[in-house]
């Protein structure tokens, strides 16, 4: 076998593994969404019992297939790697192989397992196939059904619809929450090329990988019911759990963004071509979250829980805002012929507005639930999630904040401690910023350490 074939090999395995278990993924969603009495109705039953027979047996009969594949699958990675120790035997007759094969059956063995098995059955890309395939049938077959009254709903909603149709049953859900995890994983990487070109791709971080916005949408299906409720009412509210995980993706993409912006206005880089990526990229995510924000208030009445969608929505924008005027400080500093006095001060000032207008919308969401639950409707859920929101949100942006404004002064007032350096000391010296290489107009020194660099 060449090495080339032998590199093929796995992804063709893999290949294999989805193409042929798609088909019974596909049974497995026909058969939960399947109409009992409608089937027994047509086979002519004679009594009650006969409606649990013919969909169970068929359901359980599959399940002990899938448990027995599962055994195969664990004794070929037994056997595998008792080949891999040289050991062709009996189990029984060796004890070295005998222990190895207790260990099978102990907890992390069996969690080894497990990890082994969900790579080797590829169950991610499996159910996103799987989920393809659906929501692709089902968009054919609204297209035909539809006809002209798409432009009359319009085409989100009636996308919106298609795939409320292909996520009501457990299967057809993990479907979508690893298609939209995909789908998250793909953007993000798509953002960093965008901006860094390839190398950046090359750099993961474990939580710019979509699984955040999978798990959120998987949560929220969850803990809202999705799959008991009708399709109406499963759209609108698969629109906004969709809404919250394009905000996760679009917070993501600043986290992305923001420190290369930033050293592009640091470092003086002179290649347009990047500071307009960069530009480009920071106007997306200012305007597409006000654009979001305006689309969803359009579509539902205001109350607490929009207003917190519509909340996380200005506070991005509000994160690249003072991205930008930061990253514009920088671009007036390079075309001045001599550099801003306290640039650093008014860096950290523009980024301490920034906080505190966080903090304001934030107590606003909490002044507002607080006073929808006193005087309207009140819940244990919405008096939860307004205790949730004070704490991590409030208290302790709050406290941040604040322990952040005490060190600055702290450090302000032990640099102004220090004796000023005359402009004969100066001259005399003629010295040059570390950071910066430029001269000293004027500076703070200390007699152990050296100087130290106040203004330049």
């Amino acid at each position: 076998m060449s090495l080339a074939a032998a590199k093929a090999m796995p992804r063709l395995e893999v290949l294999a593994n989805v193409a042929l278990r798609v088909p019974s993924i596909l049974v497995l969603d026909l058969l939960y969404k399947c109409d009992i009495e409608g089937v027994t109705e047509h086979l002519k039953a004679k009594n009650e019992d006969m409606l649990f027979k013919y969909k169970y047996v068929i359901w359980n009969m599959y399940y002990i297939g899938k448990f027995h594949q599962v055994r195969s699958w664990e004794n070929k990675d037994y056997v595998h790697e008792e080949l891999q120790y040289g050991y062709q035997g009996a189990v029984y007759r060796d004890s070295l192989a005998f222990n190895r094969f207790v260990s099978v059956i102990e907890l992390y063995r069996l969690l080894g397992v497990g990890i082994s098995l969900w790579n080797q059955f590829a169950v991610p890309v499996l159910f996103s196939v799987f989920w393809f395939i659906l929501f692709i049938v089902q968009l054919c077959s609204d297209i035909m059904s539809a006809g002209t009254s798409i432009t009359h709903h319009g085409i989100m909603f009636f996308l919106l619809t298609s795939v409320s149709e292909c996520c009501a049953t457990p299967y057809s859900l993990l479907g979508l929450t690893f298609m939209v995890s995909y789908l998250a994983l793909g953007l993000l990487n798509l953002c960093k090329f965008y901006l860094g070109g390839f190398a950046a791709v090359q750099n993961e971080n474990v939580m710019h990988r979509g699984v955040t916005e999978g798990v959120t949408l998987l949560l929220l299906a969850i803990q809202t019911g999705l799959l008991d409720m009708q399709a109406l009412q499963r759209t609108f509210l698969l629109s906004i759990i969709l809404f919250i995980v394009v905000t996760s993706t679009l917070q993501s993409m600043i986290e992305i963004t923001d420190p290369v912006i930033l050293a592009l206005g640091a470092s003086r880089n002179g290649s347009l071509w990047k500071h307009f990526r960069g530009l480009s990229m920071c106007l997306l995510l200012l305007v597409f979250p006000v654009f979001m924000a305006y689309k969803i208030s359009q579509f539902f009445h205001m109350d607490f829980w929009l207003l917190i969608l519509v909340s996380s929505c200005m506070l991005t924008s509000l994160q690249v805002t003072g991205t930008m005027l930061i990253y514009s400080l920088f671009m007036v500093e390079l075309f001045r012929s001599d550099p801003i006095e306290s640039l650093d001060e008014v860096i950290y000032w523009v980024n301490a507005v920034s906080r505190v207008l966080e903090f304001v919308v934030a107590l606003c969401v909490v002044a507002y639930g607080t006073w929808e639950s006193l005087f309207g409707e009140w819940s244990w859920m919405g008096a939860s999630v307004i205790i949730i929101h004070s704490y991590f949100n409030v208290w302790l942006r709050a406290q941040s904040g604040w322990r952040s404004f005490l060190l600055r002064q702290e450090a302000a007032k032990k640099i102004n401690s220090l004796p000023r350096a005359t402009a004969q000391q100066l001259q005399e010296h003629n010295d040059v910023c570390a950071i910066c290489f430029q001269l000293f107009f004027f500076s703070e020194y200390c007699d152990f350490h050296g100087k130290l660099r106040h203004f330049c």
